[in-house]
């Protein structure tokens, strides 16, 4: 039953109903699961005179006669008349609401900064409620057309209008209403379905949801999809197969109840059993008027779809038309045959003048829709981004016991190798704060970059981002923190030479771990792959080796020693002796036949530091060089959301 169908029943039985977004029997009598309605959004009521008269109830997004604003107040409406509430358009009249049109392509087209042209100037307009594939062989631009039309990848010149409203110049108001589903999985594969779904609602919403409404949306999605909640809400996604984490994905945006959905890709993942079916549960998406835009590079999806867009080498739009019609328009005789034909970018090219000169520039009229303001609280949006990100390290079993294994072992290695607490030990507990802290975090972001950039098109804020996985890292190094120095504690411990102030070592391991956590996370957000990050990761921590002064005398050049007073391993080190005080310190000496040998005896620390390096900061001041090391953290922080930012395509 459709919604007109629902409210005309509703209101002949009833003659005075209320609609909007609340399941609450006592508050709607019409419920429609659409973020952009209110919970009580309008009213329905037949007079005594048969008039029909519809009140706005002080709605949000307000409700829309013919495409006209009624703002908190009530208007006699007639048959004839269309009604939208959000992105819901709905009559009195029992014939079927007229195709409007979703969006229209002007002129667009694409270049790359090298200049390469992926898309040629291109105009076309797809119905409200259509279901369009996006066809053509390897590197003609089917995904690229696939980000110009969704924002992700703007055109470089032309413009796309998004129910009549111009798409990059009112990107901000419209994302929410976009739904987009990457050839790569956009969900984390350490949660359980549930949680996946549950903290994605979470994210897109801006205000508190009781859990009852969020596992109800939950189990319409997955329904929608012709998924078992019981049978897959419990499990882990990384447990599914490539299809079930295609329908997750989805799921995952069908929550935000999209106007439009753009699927990259959608059925490669899918055996041929379950393709007919997943198609058929996308069908039934735009019959409740969702419109959906395909990449496919299987003809027999075209089953199901409405319209058809052909792309050839080079970005040209060779056919755009009915599903049943290009075979005929390019004379051929299957689909494999036009694949051929497409390839090479002079026969494009040709298709492409013919079709643009047959092309019908009348314009529909553009469907209404409600545009969402996008301001999501940054501390709701910190706390969600965080505790999801906690879920997804506690998940990953193999991950903690690496985590928690790290910090003994590495502290009775030290212990094996050095019997007496020297300057060395002290520079050892230094290097492991920054080991520990930057190979943590190195990862952190590259490895999730199709879900970094779906929810940052989507509404993710660059700083709660970046804070929700210090915050989580900074948890973790305080429990490998007191870990370690505890083990040296226990240790060090002797009439002569032993660990001083438990509580300041233990908090200067955790300050120069988050140092190194945001290191870490800057050089994640700069690196393009999970495998260049780790390739890169020595050419941070060789420097803070090099650099600390303690290998081997670095006064004898003024720059390096400048550089030293920014590095993490000079600056921790020099801050660990001052905490200190005493260690034992070997001392070179002639025996009495002649022959240097090696002394170990009880000095300063910081005495021990000057004797091999001096240094442009001195040791002593370590109130400078705390300062030194958070004036570090503070650029990390900026630097990776510099780096992020750069990597937004709006």
């Amino acid at each position: 039953m459709t919604l007109s169908e629902e409210i005309i029943s509703k209101l002949n039985s009833k003659r005075s109903i209320h609609i909007g977004r609340s399941e609450n029997e006592q508050h709607n009598d019409i419920v429609v699961h659409d973020n952009t309605v209110s919970r009580t959004h309008c009213k329905l009521e037949i007079t005594e005179e048969n008039k029909i008269i519809l009140t706005d109830l002080k709605s949000k997004n307000h409700t829309y006669v013919n495409g006209n604003p009624l703002i908190n107040d009530s208007v006699v409406i007639s048959e004839t008349d269309f009604i939208s509430i959000g992105n819901n358009v709905f009559s009195l009249s029992k014939q079927s609401i007229p195709k409007e049109i979703a969006i229209t392509a002007i002129d667009i087209s694409k270049k790359f900064s090298n200049k390469k042209v992926a898309l040629n100037p291109i105009s076309f307009s797809i119905f409200k409620g259509d279901f369009i594939a996006i066809l053509g062989p390897s590197g003609c631009g089917k995904s690229v057309m696939l980000k110009v039309l969704n924002g992700f990848g703007p055109a470089t010149s032309g413009k796309v209008e998004f129910f009549g409203k111009d798409l990059y110049k009112n990107y901000e108001n419209l994302k929410e209403l976009i739904g987009y589903v990457p050839q790569d999985d956009i969900v984390h594969s350490e949660l359980s379905v549930k949680e996946a779904l549950y903290f994605a609602y979470q994210l897109r919403n801006k205000s508190k949801v009781d859990d009852h409404t969020i596992y109800n949306k939950i189990n319409e999605v997955l329904s929608e999809l012709n998924l078992l909640p019981k049978d897959i809400l419990n499990q882990q996604v990384g447990s599914l197969s490539g299809g079930q984490r295609k329908r997750i994905s989805i799921a995952i945006e069908l929550l935000s109840d999209p106007k439009v959905l753009f699927l990259d890709e959608p059925t490669s993942p899918l055996d041929p059993e379950t393709i007919e079916e997943f198609l058929n549960s996308l069908k039934k998406l735009t019959q409740k008027g969702t419109t959906i835009i395909m990449v496919t590079h299987k003809p027999e999806d075209l089953n199901f779809v409405d319209r058809v867009m052909w792309l050839g080498t080079g970005g040209y739009l060779a056919y755009y038309g009915g599903k049943d019609k290009f075979l005929e328009y390019f004379k051929k005789e299957n689909s494999i045959n036009i694949y051929t034909e497409l390839h090479k970018a002079e026969n494009a090219r040709i298709w492409y003048e013919k079709w643009f000169a047959n092309f019908d520039k009348k314009q529909e009229k553009p469907a209404t829709i409600s545009e969402v303001k996008s301001s999501y609280p940054f501390f709701r949006q910190l706390y969600w981004l965080t505790y999801r990100y906690f879920k997804i390290k506690i998940n990953d079993k193999g991950y903690m016991a690496l985590l928690l294994a790290q910090a003994p072992i590495i502290a009775c290695l030290i212990i094996l190798i050095f019997d007496k607490l020297t300057l060395s030990v002290l520079f050892m507990i230094n290097l492991t704060a920054i080991w520990l802290g930057s190979s943590n975090a190195a990862r952190e972001i590259v490895a999730e970059l199709p879900i970094y950039h779906r929810e940052r098109m989507y509404n993710l804020q660059l700083f709660p981002y970046v804070l929700s996985k210090l915050a989580v890292q900074i948890f973790f190094s305080v429990v490998q923190s007191f870990l370690f120095v505890g083990i040296l504690f226990l240790f060090y411990s002797n009439e002569n030479v032993h660990l001083d102030y438990f509580l300041p070592l233990t908090g200067t391991m955790i300050l120069i771990s988050t140092a190194a956590v945001l290191m870490g996370l800057l050089l994640s957000a700069l690196a393009k792959t999970s495998e260049q990050a780790i390739a890169l990761l020595p050419l941070l921590l060789i420097p803070q080796l090099i650099l600390s002064g303690v290998i081997y005398p670095i006064d004898h050049n003024k720059l390096i020693e400048l550089l030293s007073c920014f590095s993490l391993g000079r600056l921790g080190t020099s801050i660990f002796t001052c905490i200190q005080g005493m260690v034992e310190y070997p001392m070179a000496i002639m025996n009495p036949n002649g022959i240097m040998t090696t002394k170990f005896e009880v000095i300063n620390a910081v005495d021990a530091l000057k004797l091999p390096v001096t240094v442009g900061l001195n040791p002593e001041n370590m109130g400078m060089n705390i300062i030194m090391v958070i004036s570090l953290c503070f650029i990390f922080i900026f630097g990776t959301v510099f780096a992020l930012k750069k990597k937004d395509m709006l």
